[in-house]
């Protein structure tokens, strides 16, 4: 009886040893990293030349260690560098995904991999201060639930990817510092969450060159347009006073012209007793032997000397009306430069809007574009680059072809 009893306790001792190494299996299950992206982050790090460190890939398997636990890899420091965090709480605590990647400042080389993709748990993403060069890959547009991404200080060209649009859960955005190029797609405004973004599009040498070219040719181009027509206008003016110079030459006569010594033989040296008074162009005398210089005699007498003076008097009146018609021309000239150079205003609404903008941010308007009180003047007008100069910040540029190049809109701030 007392045998029995011993068995039967040593049969619920083992019973109890096997309850209790179950539970414990049961409170620490095998964890193990999604087989997909496990091989997704291997290739990446080989395309990018990066070693697993060691205080995570503990035990061959990516989701270890320091990637489980609370160390912190957001910040740019090298401790955990590269790094990655991962979620384990799929599939009751059994199934790891990679929510968090960083290669920062290690020299990584080549595009940006196609793998990537399949690190379709991603919340955080940093692969700044590197070499990576090509395009900003689409798919990007395809890790909804991206929160972060950091592409900084890399040598990444073409434009940005319209497909950034379709990470709602977004807050921040930096790819600064790179060669990107145009500008930037207005899908981004559907990014709801987003509270920073941080970059810029590089300056396009090749663009610039051309555009220099291009303004040289187009500026000389209109300068010599303008001198042709300058010069036709002039020709046409001058065609005009000629054909009234001769309709006026064909009612009156053409005057006649007389040497100054014959001049001065005519009017007894210029003699204050010929002197008959004076005109638009100076003193009017008659001559005493105007028959002798038209190679007439003397008999003629009192009527010639009349009709001197007649030829003489009209030879100012024709004198006056060629007076005349050059100011007359001036005036139009005046009034045609006038009209080439008409007054420019900015849009009130738009100066208004400019106004309270620099109010609210404590900025005041740059002396070299504010010269009148109007926003659009000054270098915000003429050629003074503002994207890369910092001698006018703040800084505008307008566009003053409105209404007859009168209303002047502001187009870069």
């Amino acid at each position: 009886m007392v045998i029995q009893l011993h068995g039967f306790l040593l049969l619920l001792l083992l019973l109890l040893l096997a309850a209790v190494a179950q539970a414990q299996q049961a409170v620490a299950p095998t964890t193990k990293t999604d087989p997909i992206e496990a091989a997704a982050l291997n290739a990446v790090f080989a395309k990018l030349g990066q070693t697993a460190d060691s205080s995570w890939n503990t035990s061959g398997d990516p989701c270890t260690g320091s990637a489980t636990v609370g160390t912190d890899i957001d910040s740019n420091n090298n401790d955990v560098n590269p790094g990655i965090k991962c979620d384990c709480s799929d599939r009751n605590n059994t199934l790891c995904h990679i929510t968090k990647l960083k290669i920062y400042d290690k020299d990584a080389a080549g595009q940006i991999p196609e793998e990537l993709r399949n690190l379709t748990r991603l919340t955080h993403l940093n692969l700044s201060k590197n070499l990576l060069e090509g395009p900003m890959p689409s798919f990007i547009g395809e890790l909804t639930d991206m929160q972060q991404i950091t592409f900084g200080i890399n040598n990444l060209s073409g434009p940005i990817p319209k497909e950034l649009g379709n990470l709602a859960n977004l807050i921040s955005l930096s790819f600064g510092s790179n060669n990107f190029n145009g500008s930037l797609p207005p899908e981004l405004g559907n990014l709801a969450k987003l509270e920073q973004l941080v970059g810029h599009a590089a300056e396009n040498k090749s663009s610039s060159k051309t555009g220099v070219v291009v303004g040289v040719v187009v500026g000389a181009t209109v300068i010599g347009l303008a001198a042709l027509a300058a010069v036709f206008v002039w020709s046409q003016k001058r065609r005009k006073l000629s054909l009234e110079q001769q309709e006026l030459y064909s009612i009156v006569g053409r005057p006649n012209v007389f040497s100054y010594g014959e001049l001065r033989s005519a009017t007894e040296n210029f003699s204050s007793s010929n002197l008959l008074g004076e005109g638009g162009y100076g003193s009017v005398y008659k001559s005493s032997t105007y028959l002798s210089l038209l190679g007439g005699g003397d008999s003629e007498g009192k009527d010639s000397r009349r009709e001197m003076r007649f030829r003489l008097r009209l030879s100012q009146l024709h004198g006056s009306l060629l007076l005349l018609l050059r100011l007359l021309l001036l005036a139009a000239v005046a009034q045609g430069q006038q009209q080439q150079a008409p007054t420019t205003t900015t849009d009130p609404t738009e100066a208004a809007a400019l106004n309270a903008v620099f109010a609210k941010l404590g900025q005041t308007a740059h002396s070299s574009w504010n010269i009148s009180g109007d926003p659009c003047t000054g270098s915000a007008t003429d050629a003074t680059d503002i994207d890369s100069n910092n001698n006018v910040n703040p800084g505008i540029k307008c566009d003053c072809s409105a209404r007859n190049n009168t209303l002047c809109h502001i187009t870069k701030l």
